[in-house]
């Protein structure tokens, strides 16, 4: 987190547990659509049912849909299938983050289905990042 992250300021909210509960949605994602998405996701989100379901699940298990709350230099890390989103910031304060996805080798970036585009290279590397483990047991 480069700033504090707080409810006012639209702090990451999470619905614990969501990850290892399918959801299936409704639509095909547009080419381009990373330019977009961070300010306006249409695509590719649960309806209002399935977000109530997941919220229901979480309240079963004491813990309802939360903010992840932080100061700068604060870490956060989750399961990208994490249900997960955030509200506008209604305060003068900003909230600023940086946020980086990683993937198993074995996961790794084929052509999108329905031939739609591919992301660009800045934003999905296709190529695999040996760790110095792997690399050293190539000697």
């Amino acid at each position: 987190m480069c700033a504090k992250n707080r409810p006012y300021n639209g702090a990451l909210m999470v619905y614990p547990g969501s990850h290892k509960h399918f959801v299936r949605v409704k639509g095909m994602q547009p080419d381009r659509n990373w330019e977009d998405s961070l300010s306006n996701q249409t695509y590719g989100s649960p309806d209002q049912s399935q977000l109530a379901y997941l919220a229901e699940l979480g309240r079963t298990q004491n813990d309802p849909i939360m903010y992840l709350e932080g100061d700068p230099g604060d870490v956060i890390f989750f399961d990208s299938n994490l249900m997960h989103g955030s509200h506008g910031n209604i305060s003068h304060e900003s909230r600023t983050n940086v946020f980086q996805v990683f993937n198993a080798a074995s996961n790794n970036l084929v052509e999108p289905f329905a031939g739609t585009q591919p992301r660009p290279e800045h934003l999905a590397h296709r190529t695999t990042i040996l760790s110095s483990k792997s690399v050293l047991s190539q000697f």
